[in-house]
């Protein structure tokens, strides 16, 4: 039975030992602000559509629509502005089609 609590209570002091720094330290680190995270979403999600664009698996009037639409995004979280009562243009769907 002694085993048990020994082997017990070591369990317990390394569950401590890892959970308590983190809750010690307080809040979190600030993250990244929302206008680097909307940047590099462009830039990633506009790399993606040239590399598909460029290994032909999109066409051209998808691709100039797609990017029309990325670019009004950009500008319109730019100005702050909220449009969440607009309907979404037709060239800024997060959803492309996968064939």
């Amino acid at each position: 039975m002694l085993v048990f609590w020994v082997a017990a209570s070591v369990v317990i002091a390394r569950a401590l030992a890892f959970v308590l720094p983190a809750m010690v330290a307080g809040a979190a680190p600030a993250s990244a602000s929302r206008t680097a995270v909307d940047r590099t979403a462009y830039r990633d999600r506009r790399s993606e559509l040239q590399a598909e664009h460029a290994a032909e698996n999109i066409g051209d009037d998808y691709v100039a629509a797609e990017l029309l639409g990325l670019d009004r995004e950009l500008l319109r979280d730019a100005d702050g502005g909220d449009d969440a009562g607009q309907p979404r243009s037709a060239g800024s769907n997060p959803y492309p089609p996968s064939w």
